[in-house]
């Protein structure tokens, strides 16, 4: 046992031969008196790492190699040693006594000043011996500890710290041998630990020794002028980083740490009452106020206790001081845990002052116990525990206390439907991470809690806050997280974040195979995506603390489901990255993304980052957003609340034993946000109440900013630090410290106005009203912020940030009177600071062109040289008294560590060169090479999160410097606007001119639409304002395939109203691009996308009288190469082999078919008369760099000589775009970059297509597709099926339809199509256009146009819009435009005949035909689950794609197809129409024979006209029994259901008649009689028919009384009619407004289609009439899907008279 503690002592004792004796003299001073003695060397080696008890003081140590803090070493960046060698002289014979001759120890503390320096030094002294001569002192002592410290830091090129261990071993080697021999043979009785002190005292340690009152004195003295110095430098714009203010703030905060409580107090009121309104006082307030949040001490808790009870504080000055207390406590016991609950947390929640602030309070006080009291390696790593006795003493008040406390106030907001207070206590208890945790979450994730329903969100939460206690409490997590990802019949959001957890709960082989094994038959795709990426990523772990989880996953490999997932599909990623220059420095992070069932937007991410330095963990990281839907979101933000009505608070059990659990639209809007501030974490909770409070908000800054507000944000904290200090063998204190100091301070006045005011609470209200939805009473925001023309803000704005990281290790000398401290140190800081008058303008819809933009106006308020940014890297060493009241770093003993010269550079750049750059750096090379091979061991990531980090710790300054005198006054601007033939004036002339005064002179074809962006910064300078100014012109044509690009920048100076020109440049290209097909893959061979380009730069400097022209001719081709790999695809050979087949238009083929027309060979020929030296200059410097840079792929030849005044490029990419190789040949040289590799991503951007630009290839990623052939379907999430052989018929069928609710009405949108012969047509219906798509030569009138497609004609009519004079028709293509109120809503185009393409709702919705039977529809991803029809539900899961309208699935195709009628009330009969093809009238019947002889009479008009009304009936059950797994999405189509067997199946029939009967007896309960079998029925009267109307007509003569009812015409049969045109069906009527259904007893007699009725008569006919109840509606279910429900035998209950016609005739056409 010694003062190190009791460790394990390896001796090695060996005899000391007398030749060393004579070479070494001081070993053993005095040998020649001893005569022939015997001298024996011992030397005593301490092992740390074998410790029973540890003397050591740390806080904020983590190591990741699971180490003890007190061992040999910790990670890789600080280590510990001790060795001590004894010379022993033998006993005589006749003495039993040992003689020391002498005793020499060296203790080391060696550790990276920034954890991750790559070269450490090693103590160079270590075998020297030190001679007993008595005489030394402890004064003498230290100064040969001082002398030595800054010999060997001297002499260190790497770092310093080695000179800290170099002292205590120089200071052990001159101690004495009695003194050595003592402290080193001492032992003593082992002691306990330290007992935490009250809470009025700061922690007693080694790092922290009792102070006496005069010392305390003294600390009160040098916290007063520390606060006011750090005041004085923010206040008076002083280099932050020259006074080292970051560095005062380290040793401000350590004495506030060693200050007791009495002594805080009374400096917490003194400061406080002297705040006023002097900056200076209230600035030094801040600083105090920091500096108690960081000390994470007793006396600083009760401090702020203090300050809680005299309000000194604003609230969200109180959340700033909240948010720091978990992460700077240094030793939280059972009574500093208890104080906060008792003290702060309930006193925050009685108070009204303070009760905004009790999120924060809530959630530290979470961290706090969770870091106390369940995470033991975080509470061994943080927190002294060699040093006190065990503080998780108060573990029970967890469970009693507590957690009961949290738990209560979750029940009560579920109790009250609390959203917000629900998601914080669920987030608070997931904090606390508990053991009992997850077995008290069990009952919430059942769904109801009692007898109150759990919300998705809620259990999303739940299911959040179970990763962070797996990382706690992986076995007990595990039971709870893997039972719910099991329940299939749980939301795929919420078994998604399972899996997450089960992934963090580091499980076994087993349980990852177990999983992969499931992905392939598991029904949700989102949560086979999440565990394929988790497990494909875990494998590429290479750290080794996740090597298990690494094996473990790569186990699992093999039994994952081969497909691929996209991206939109939810996804987790693991990954770790060490960089090898710089040590262990890395990180590792984890992002999760869970795709959304509305939207492509995910509704779930999570970012989890972890950062190492020296091996050493850093607090973890976290950032997430989570929202219940994005979709509700995104139509609340636009003023449209879908919210359904209140679900039904108990499931529903449907007639087949289906379980309905509420549509998933009844989910109300929750979310939450997790980010990183100043200081701490923020968490944000919003739900519908806070998206409608915006306008409020919006009201109030705009009141704020009118009357003018004055701000002063200052805020001091640390990021990671960590202390370390242990004894050496004399007692002397070896302590190593980190600190990573941050200052952020924003002041200065702001001042402003909008038009309109939104200030003025009677226009914002007026505004909201005006712009509300007609079916909604929610505020629009997005049209209130898009309607403000204009935003001014005047400010003054003062700026200040710093960073700084600060490693010292310091030797301190107690035997000394003033506790002098030998330290050496690397200081590092960076800092951005500017102060400006600044003036911000926001402009839209800007004089005629629409311009919107910004305007930034910046003006210095000082006059004097201002520094812009900073950084800078000290390396000294020092020795100062311990109770300083200067940092190490401003001490008078600071001596710089140097290894060579610096360098000095200085560079002024920028107008009126008033920027300079000013560099000292003892850097050897700072050059393109260093700096590449500094940053090729990084990956982007690392680059964000180590951004200054460097191998080495040698003295630099960089800084960049403004002068205000150069420049008064810079403005900065930028506009953007674009220009169509729809927002121009409606005089062509006009539009013209306006379009080439816009675009500098080019002539816009009439169909072409351009964007346009101005830049420019203007320096007012003292002799004369300077402006640079850019327009950027882009205009396209959608059918002539030609671009022109107009790049304009001007060079003017002088005044506004007469500047003088003096550059000008113009850069004019116009790119002829060919026609290639993008939907067809057997004609992309056949055309040729070869395109070429012009291009023309003309440059004139004014002043030197310099011109110069230069023109560009390019060629783009599409080499033979390019065409044999594409040739030889698979997928290639795939999509052939399918078009062949008729299937011509694929959704799964179209990259390929756009691959077809990428073009891999370009050649550019520059020709030109004169070229500015500066531009030969600027051209051969970015040549050299670029050369550099791609030094392994580049050649040249300087000996080329090639045609004068002309230059040559060639680009040619691999014929798989992976690889580029550059050839250019000039005059005077050629140079060539060859297979210059690329991602497949920059591939396909860099390389050029003739019909699809970039953005448009871009934006076909939001983009999903699906496609209609003549014999199948293919939905929007791939799943195909047949159609039957007898067609579609020629009833209107939903292809796509918006579901009730989903989206304003303005946005709703249906896609319907049907069957007429040889063709099918189809139908765009939205709330203001009705557009029909009808092949065939069919009548032209004066509401229809023609289009060409191949050898056929289409016709276009168009309801309720007006075609525009934007009429354009060229070889390419036709087009027209539908315009309502100056927007193009409807664009319909047809390029070489190939096609029709329509694009609905401002071209987001489009559908192409071929003018035949094939189409293809685009909805974007923002459709997700808001549709239903025969395109299926876009939901990414192929399962529900047949669901019917009320989210039944349905199993049989036919039965699907034909659920999605469009108004089939509307499809029985044609009404006398001279235009069949748009009829009036369609009514809609049935036969039950055989569907596929029947099909073809099923008429398919369907004039859908705005007034007419249809009911939705719900189907609660099929024939066929379908699956009855229900939809989660909601269910508010406005179609009714009806469906039919596949054609195909030809024995279904008897089969299904006889279920039909059974499950009608089963169904009717309340009837006495039950129906007799189907079979015997059809045989008895093979004539028989069923049918069932639920329409409403509108040709009705019949009333009874004041029943409200509906009904279907009846025919008679007619002896002079045709035979085969009756049909029989069951007539339905609805009374009393739908509450009394009534069946006739016996079928009547209809004419089937095309025949009309004619000469009606009456006919009395007996009904059975029930209630509206589940039976009613299964028969008429039954009967609309043509199934036979006999009624004979049923009781009759009313005799009405009908009337049928006569007979049956053909329609008039």
């Amino acid at each position: 046992e010694t003062v190190n503690g009791i460790c394990r002592t390896r001796y090695d004792i060996s005899p000391l031969p007398k030749y060393k004796l004579q070479a070494n003299p001081q070993l053993a001073p005095y040998a020649n008196l001893t005569g022939n003695a015997t001298f024996l060397n011992i030397v005593k080696t301490t092992n740390y790492s074998e410790c029973r008890s540890h003397a050591v003081y740390h806080t904020g140590v983590a190591a990741r190699d699971e180490a003890d803090i007190g061992d040999t070493t910790v990670g890789s960046a600080i280590a510990r040693s001790t060795v001590c060698r004894m010379i022993v002289q033998m006993p005589h014979p006749h003495r039993e006594q040992y003689n020391i001759s002498s005793s020499v120890c060296n203790s080391q503390l060696e550790a990276s000043p920034h954890l991750y320096d790559n070269l450490k030094t090693q103590n160079e002294n270590e075998n020297s011996s030190s001679s007993s001569d008595d005489s030394s002192s402890s004064e003498n002592n230290s100064n040969s500890s001082s002398n030595s410290s800054s010999s060997s830091s001297s002499s260190s090129s790497s770092s310093s710290d080695s000179s800290d261990s170099s002292d205590s071993s120089n200071d052990e080697n001159s101690s004495s041998s009695s003194s050595s021999s003592s402290s080193s043979s001492s032992s003593s009785e082992e002691e306990a630990p330290f007992n935490p002190p009250p809470l009025n005292f700061p922690a007693i340690s080694p790092a922290r020794p009792v102070l006496n009152k005069e010392q305390q004195r003294q600390i009160a003295s040098n916290i007063w002028q520390l606060v006011y110095s750090i005041a004085i430098d923010i206040a008076d714009n002083k280099n932050l980083v020259s006074q080292y203010t970051a560095q005062k703030f380290i040793t401000l905060t350590n004495y506030v740490s060693n200050a007791n409580s009495s002594l805080l107090l009374q400096i917490t009121d003194k400061l406080n009452h002297r705040i006023g309104a002097n900056i200076y006082n209230r600035l030094a307030w801040k600083a105090f106020r920091d500096a108690v949040a960081e000390a994470g001490t007793r006396p600083a808790l009760l401090t702020i206790r203090h300050i809680l009870e005299k309000g000194y504080l604003s609230e969200s000055e109180l959340g700033h001081v909240l948010r720091a207390l978990p992460r700077s406590a240094k030793a939280p016991s059972k009574d500093y845990i208890n104080y906060y609950f008792e003290k702060i947390l309930l006193t925050i929640e009685n108070s009204e002052m303070y009760k905004s602030q009790y999120i924060p309070a809530v959630l530290s006080f979470a961290d706090l116990v969770r870091q106390t009291y369940t995470d033991k390696d975080y509470a061994e790593g943080h927190y002294p525990v060699h040093t006190y006795k065990k503080l998780d003493q108060g573990k029970s008040d967890v469970t009693q206390r507590y957690l009961p406390y949290l738990f209560n106030k979750l029940n009560n907001a579920i109790k009250n439907n609390d959203s917000k207070a629900k998601q914080l206590f669920i987030l608070a208890i997931s904090k606390v991470a508990h053991e009992s945790v997850p077995q008290k979450f069990q009952p919430y994730l059942g769904g109801y809690v009692n007898k109150t329903r759990i919300t998705i969100f809620d259990r999303m939460a739940i299911m959040m806050g179970m990763v962070q206690v797996a990382q706690v409490y992986p076995k007990e997590t595990l039971k709870l997280v893997y039972n719910v990802y099991q329940n299939i019949g749980e939301a795929y959001e919420v078994r998604c974040l399972a899996v997450l957890a089960i992934m963090n709960s580091n499980p076994s082989a087993a349980m990852l195979q177990r999983l992969a094994r499931s992905t392939n038959f598991d029904s949700s795709p989102q949560v086979v995506s999440m565990i394929r990426s988790a497990i494909q990523s875990a494998a590429q772990l290479s750290d080794p603390d996740d090597q298990e989880l690494a094996n473990n996953a790569q186990t699992a490999l093999h039994l994952l489901k081969p497909q691929p997932m996209s991206i939109h599909y939810s996804r987790t990623y693991f990954k770790d990255y060490f960089m090898e220059m710089l040590g262990d420095l890395g990180y590792s992070y984890q992002a999760t993304h869970i795709g959304s069932h509305d939207h492509i937007i995910p509704k779930v991410l999570n970012i989890r980052i972890q950062r190492f330095l020296g091996n050493i963990e850093l607090r973890t990281r976290k950032y997430s957003a989570m929202v219940s839907s994005i979709n509700k979101l995104i139509n609340l933000w636009y003023g449209w609340d879908n919210t359904l009505p209140t679900p039904p608070q108990q499931p529903i059990v449907l007639p087949d034993g289906s379980i309905n659990m509420g549509p998933r639209g009844n989910e109300p809007l929750q979310g939450q946000l997790r980010f990183r501030i100043p200081g701490g974490e923020k968490f944000v909770f919003f739900d519908k109440k806070s998206i409608a409070a915006i306008p409020n908000f919006l009201e109030h800054l705009a009141k704020e900013l009118r009357r003018g507000q004055s701000f002063n944000f200052t805020k001091l904290y640390f990021g990671p630090r960590m202390t370390l200090a242990a004894p050496d063998a004399t007692g002397n204190l070896a302590t190593f410290t980190y600190r990573s100091p941050y200052l952020v301070h924003f002041a200065g006045t702001l001042k402003g106005y909008t038009i309109p005011d939104l200030s003025n609470e009677d226009q914002v209200q007026r505004h909201l009203h005006n712009q509300r939805q007609a079916s909604s009473n929610f505020p629009n925001i997005a049209q209130l912020l898009e309607n403000v023309k204009r935003v001014e803000a005047q400010m003054i704005l003062d700026y200040k940030v710093v960073s700084a990281r600060s490693g010292q290790i310091f030797l301190t000398n107690n035997f000394t009177a003033n506790s002098t401290r030998y330290l050496a140190a690397v200081e590092q800081s960076q800092m951005i600071s500017g102060i400006f008058d600044t003036n911000i303008t926001y402009y839209s819809q800007y004089d005629a062109l629409n311009f919107r933009g910004v305007d930034v106006t910046l003006k210095p308020v000082n006059k004097e040289k201002q520094v812009l940014a900073q950084s800078a890297i000290e390396p000294f060493i020092t020795h100062q008294d311990s109770l300083s009241s200067n940092p190490p770093a401003l001490s008078k003993n600071k001596e710089f560590v140097s290894i060579r010269k610096a360098r000095q550079m200085k560079y002024n750049f920028g107008p009126n060169n008033a920027f300079e750059i000013k560099a000292v750096t003892e850097q050897e090379f700072v050059d393109m090479a260093m700096m590449q091979r500094q940053w090729s061991d990084r990956d982007l990531f690392s680059v964000i999160a180590f951004p200054m980090a460097e191998p080495t710790s040698l003295y630099q300054n960089f800084s960049i410097w403004y002068n205000p005198q150069l420049v008064k006054q810079m403005q900065l601007s930028a506009a953007y606007t674009e220009l169509s033939a729809l927002n121009e004036p409606p005089n062509v002339h006009q539009q013209h001119s306006r379009f080439r005064r816009a675009t500098n002179g080019v002539r816009r074809p009439t169909d072409a639409y351009s964007r346009i962006l101005r830049l420019g910064f203007t320096a007012k300078t003292p002799e004369a304002p300077l402006s640079w100014q850019v327009k950027i012109n882009l205009t396209r044509s959608d059918i002539r395939n030609n671009d022109y690009l107009n790049v304009t920048y001007n060079f003017t100076a002088g005044s506004f109203s007469r500047p003088a020109l003096i550059e000008k440049m113009i850069f004019a290209l116009k790119a002829n691009w060919s026609y290639m097909p993008l939907y067809y893959i057997m004609e992309t061979p056949i055309y040729n996308p070869n395109s070429s380009l012009e291009a023309n730069i003309t440059y004139r400097n004014y002043i030197k009288n310099q011109e110069m022209n230069i023109k560009i001719k390019g060629v783009q081709n599409r080499t033979l190469s390019r065409v044999e790999y594409l040739r030889n695809d698979p997928t290639v050979k795939q999509c052939q082999r399918e078009m062949l087949n008729g299937n011509t238009m694929q959704w799964a083929c179209l990259n390929v078919t756009r691959a077809w027309g990428q073009l891999d060979s370009y050649q550019f020929n520059v020709s030109y008369d004169y070229l500015t030296p500066g531009f030969v200059n600027y051209t051969y410097y970015l040549y050299t760099k670029l050369n550099r840079l791609l030094q392994p792929y580049s050649s040249a030849n300087v000996l080329f000589q090639g045609p004068p005044n002309k230059a040559q490029v060639n680009v040619t990419f691999s014929p798989s775009l992976r690889a580029v190789s550059v050839r250019v040949h000039t005059p005077r040289m050629a140079a060539q970059w060859q297979n210059v590799r690329l991602s497949p991503a920059l591939g396909l951007a860099l390389s050029a297509h003739p019909a699809r630009s970039f953005a448009q290839r871009s934006a076909d990623a939001h983009f999903v597709g699906q496609n209609i052939h003549a014999l199948n379907i293919t939905t929007f999430d791939n799943k195909t099926y047949p159609i039957p052989s007898t067609g579609l018929g020629r009833c209107w069928l939903v292809l796509m339809t918006r579901k009730q609710y989903s989206a304003p009405p303005e946005y709703n949108i249906t896609v319907a199509i049907h069957d007429d012969g040889p063709y099918r047509l189809a139908r765009i219906i939205t709330r203001d256009q009705d557009i029909w798509l009808v092949p065939g030569s069919q009548p032209v009138d004066a509401n229809k146009y023609s289009l060409a497609v191949a050898d056929n004609t289409v016709g276009v009519k168009v309801r309720n819009g007006k075609f525009s004079e934007q009429y354009v028709q060229t070889v390419n293509a036709t087009k027209y435009v539908v315009q309502s109120q100056n927007e193009a809503t409807v664009i319909i185009y047809s390029p070489r005949r190939k096609y029709v393409e329509v694009g609905a709702l401002n071209n987001t919705v489009r559908l192409i035909y071929d003018g035949k039977k094939r189409f293809m529809l685009f909805v974007p991803n923002s459709f997700r689950n808001d549709i239903r029809g025969l395109a299926g539900t876009h939901t990414g899961n192929q399962i529900t794609d047949f669901s019917d309208k009320d989210d039944l699935v349905v199993r049989n195709s036919a039965d699907f197809i034909f659920s999605h009628l469009y108004q089939p009330e509307e499809c029985q009969a044609v009404h006398d129409d001279n235009n069949p093809r748009f009829p009036k009238d369609i009514i809609l019947g049935y036969s039950n024979t055989s569907r596929s002889n029947s099909l073809h009479q099923i008429n398919d008009n369907n004039d859908s006209s705005s007034d007419s009304s249809s009911s939705s009936d719900s189907s609660s059950s099929s024939n066929s029994s379908p699956d009855s797994e229900s939809s989660s999405d909601s269910s508010s189509d406005s179609s009714s259901s009806s469906s039919s067997d596949d054609s195909d199946d030809s024995n279904d029939s008897n089969s299904n008649d006889s279920s039909d009967s059974n499950s009608d007896s089963k169904s009717d309960s309340s009837s006495s009689n039950s129906s007799s079998d189907s079979d015997n029925n059809e045989n008895a009267n093979p004539k028989q028919k069923s049918f069932s109307f639920n329409g409403k007509s509108k040709h009705s003569d019949f009333k009874n009384a004041n029943d409200d009812y509906r009904y279907s015409k009846q025919l008679n049969q007619n002896n002079n009619a045709d035979q085969a045109s009756v049909d029989h069906h069951v007539l339905v009527l609805e009374l009393n407004s739908g509450e009394l259904c009534c069946f006739s007893l016996r079928p009547q007699p209809t004419c089937k289609y095309p025949k009309v009725p004619f000469n009606h008569e009456k006919k009395e006919v007996k009904f059975h009439c029930v209630g509206k109840s589940r039976s009613s509606d299964y028969w008429k279910d039954q009967l609309s899907r043509g199934h036979h429900v006999d009624f004979s035998k049923k009781p009759v209950s009313k005799v009405l008279q009908i009337q049928v016609p006569k007979g049956c005739r053909k329609p008039n056409l």
